[in-house]
């Protein structure tokens, strides 16, 4: 890879010790501080060794591809942290503060450290040449407050969403382009995978969760915000009921990831090392630097910290919002909310009201249906970061329906809601679209096509209230087309699908951890497709990589039976990967892969008895298996008593999405029964009512004996 470095770090490496490298709540918190010993949580910022700057303007020169601008930024970003790390801690040393500081964490997504420091310390580590920004580490994101609750609606079989039709995303759709092999990203409150609107475009269905899924509040994809908000966008986004054409999103055919590290309320706000950490797995979720397919081309981000706190904490200093250059530059398109603070003046929230050039960060405005007016709650211009007039400091850039936007809303249910927050995924389904017509243009090209293409709306030209106006994803498409030549919507010719068939029963007994599996190999297409590699993975292990030599025809299926290998107690993977050896477009590269979870569950000993004090929140460390197909609220090692001195199994109904029928599962572990004892089964069981004519529920106990295959014996059933 080349080096990059600008003159300008060599004059910046030099500079003297000034206080403005110290954020103002950082300055107010040592200054405050009663002891000099106490430590202080900071994240300390550091001048970049090599510039992305330079690096950019030579990936633009050179017409870089997604793959290799990924590859590119990571690696630079990584040897620019190396580099800075090793500057920090010989200098420390040199200066004799090294035991004043402790647990030192880096990120190089903007190449800073988080650590702790005694607070006497601050300023003697702020005369670092190296040191560019000290700031607080401090909570700070959240999702806009709507401007009305969540309103529940009725699916529109048929149909698509006004607003969709407002941006002309149908135009793009008669052309053929759905954002089909475009991966997106939601950043908000979470995703639920099951609603039947976007439970088909979850790439976690074909790929580990750990590359589709950064969940910090739930291991497994789930959304915990009360208005379903991170759902509801991802909605917008490429949301379509397949069951009755019932199309909320722009972009129906693109496939998702998501992160659930947005707060929905002040009570839930997580620090920026947590999104910087998110942001870092955006560049690599499958941890495999040599691959970017991976890595998603779209990010929605429907949140931002207040603009007046923003303000009072050196909003327009704060260098960790910089981690946008890095997306950018890496070919990642990542739009924001503008806020829903207007109708006053520089409103915009942050990282929205920053300025990098004139669509990064690219703030979206909220339009009322039919977008001919703006909002009112939607957040105005000009950004206080930007002193001197013009296109730069006008927010928001553009604007997008978010009045009564209906989308996804719980695990089945459709709601209408209103936002700047609802607005954002119109733009994002809209890049999708655009990036799959247009794979070689950057990020900056694609989010400026809409940019300079909008309709114009209020008053003449770019505007504090509007910005250039309504989006136009065809006029954007046309606009691209004149430097692009458009890459033509994917025939199916070639497509690959792999599917995992056996073992058929997900919970397995000890005496049969050990198996075969079968994988079926299905040629959707319409072409013969000759030699197929197939990976398979157990548990994210590589165990096979081959090459089968063999001849598929179009909807012929191949089987192909594995050795045998050995489950692990408790939760197993099975991946598999095909794709054939030569370099065919697929029409689906997802469905290449799939992957299939397993239990094995866990034996005990007669008699058995379940002392619940022993054990975790969540039983992980228990011989009992939980099964929650919903990923919601299900069972928990419940505290109880007036002291809290007792747990108990226990199922929180009143805190239940509305979803009839869903089934949670508490599996006990084998018990292996002597033949002559009596037996019995004892428990005690307690429930609370409160609302009783909005919960109906029952509790169900039965009997296994074939290892979970069927339950025929019901032993106990009792409704609540």
């Amino acid at each position: 890879m080349k080096t990059y470095i600008t003159i300008a770090l060599l004059f910046v490496t030099f500079y003297s010790f000034s206080q403005a490298v110290i954020s103002p709540e950082l300055i107010s918190i040592v200054e405050n501080t009663e002891k000099s010993e106490d430590y202080i949580e900071v994240n300390v910022f550091f001048n970049n060794n090599q510039s992305l700057d330079e690096l950019s303007l030579y990936l633009d020169e050179t017409n870089a591809d997604f793959d290799t601008r990924v590859k590119e930024v990571t690696e630079l970003m990584k040897q620019n942290s190396d580099y800075s790390l090793s500057e920090f801690f010989n200098g420390i040393e040199l200066k004799g503060i090294e035991s004043r500081v402790k647990d030192v964490r880096s990120f190089w997504g903007v190449n800073m450290i988080n650590l702790k420091i005694q607070s006497s310390f601050i300023y003697q580590l702020a005369s670092f040449s190296f040191v560019r920004y000290i700031d607080t580490n401090s909570p700070r994101y959240r999702i806009y407050e709507s401007e009305k609750p969540v309103v529940l609606v009725e699916k529109e079989p048929g149909d698509a969403e006004p607003g969709l039709k407002t941006i002309n995303a149908h135009l793009l759709w008669e052309l053929g382009y759905t954002g089909r092999n475009i991966l997106f990203l939601s950043m908000d409150t979470g995703v639920y995978p099951d609603h039947p609107a976007i439970d088909d475009n979850f790439a976690g269905n074909h790929f580990p969760m750990s590359q589709c899924w950064y969940g910090v509040r739930s291991e497994l994809p789930a959304d915990h915000a009360s208005s379903s908000h991170g759902t509801h966008t991802t909605g917008t986004v490429l949301g379509l009921d397949r069951a009755t054409n019932d199309t909320i999103g722009v972009a129906y055919n693109a496939m998702w990831i998501a992160s659930d590290h947005v707060a929905s309320s002040d009570s839930d706000l997580l620090d920026p090392t947590d999104f910087m950490a998110v942001f870092e797995w955006v560049l690599d979720p499958d941890g495999n630097p040599e691959t970017t397919d991976d890595v998603p081309r779209v990010i929605n981000n429907s949140w931002g910290y207040d603009y007046s706190l923003a303000m009072q904490f050196g909003a327009c200093e704060m260098v960790e919002s910089e981690i946008l250059i890095t997306l950018e530059t890496a070919g990642i398109c990542s739009p924001f909310s503008a806020g829903n603070d207007g109708p006053g003046a520089s409103t915009t929230g942050f990282p929205a009201m920053r300025a990098f050039n004139l669509v990064n960060p690219m703030a979206i405005g909220a339009l009322q249906t039919g977008g001919e007016l703006i909002a009112s709650f939607s957040s105005r211009g000009p950004t206080p970061c930007i002193e001197e007039s013009g296109s730069l400091q006008i927010k928001p850039e553009v604007s997008a329906p978010g009045v009564n936007v209906r989308s996804c809303v719980g695990t089945d249910e459709y709601g209408a809601l209103s936002g700047t927050s609802m607005a954002c995924p119109h733009v994002a389904g809209a890049l999708l679209l655009l990036a799959e017509a247009f794979p070689e243009a950057s990020a900056y090209e694609l989010k400026n096509s809409l940019y300079v293409t909008a309709i114009d709306i209020g008053d003449a030209g770019e505007d504090n209230v509007y910005g250039n106006g309504l989006i136009d994803v065809f006029a954007a498409y046309e606009y691209l087309a004149l430097t692009y030549t458009p890459e033509p919507p994917i025939g199916n010719q070639y497509d690959l699908k792999s599917e995992i068939v056996s073992p058929v029963n997900t919970i397995i007994c000890p005496d049969n951890s050990n198996f075969t599996s079968e994988i079926e190999i299905v040629n959707d297409g319409t072409e013969t497709i000759d030699q197929i590699e197939l990976y398979i993975y157990l548990n994210e292990v590589l165990v096979l990589d081959s090459i089968i030599d063999i001849s598929i025809a179009p909807s012929q299926v191949y089987t192909f039976t594995t050795e045998e290998y050995e489950f692990d107690f408790g939760k197993n993977t099975i991946h598999s990967v095909i794709k054939s050896v030569y370099d065919y477009t697929e029409y689906d590269r997802f469905n290449n892969a799939d992957i299939a979870t397993y239990y094995v569950i866990q034996e005990d000993v007669f008699p058995f008895a379940m002392d619940f004090t022993a054990y975790n929140d969540d039983l992980s460390d228990s011989n009992w298996l939980l099964e929650n197909p919903d990923n919601t609220v299900s069972w928990e090692n419940l505290t109880w008593g007036d002291e809290e001195e007792y747990k108990a199994l226990a199922f929180n109904y009143s805190s239940y999405p509305s979803r009839n029928w869903e089934t949670d599962f508490a599996n006990l572990p084998i018990i292996s029964l002597p033949d002559t004892e009596p037996l019995y089964l004892s428990f005690t069981y307690a429930y609370q009512k409160r609302v009783e004519y909005l919960y109906k529920d029952s509790l169900v106990v039965e009997l296994s004996t074939d290892c979970c295959e069927t339950f025929p014996h019901e032993l106990w059933r009792n409704g609540g």
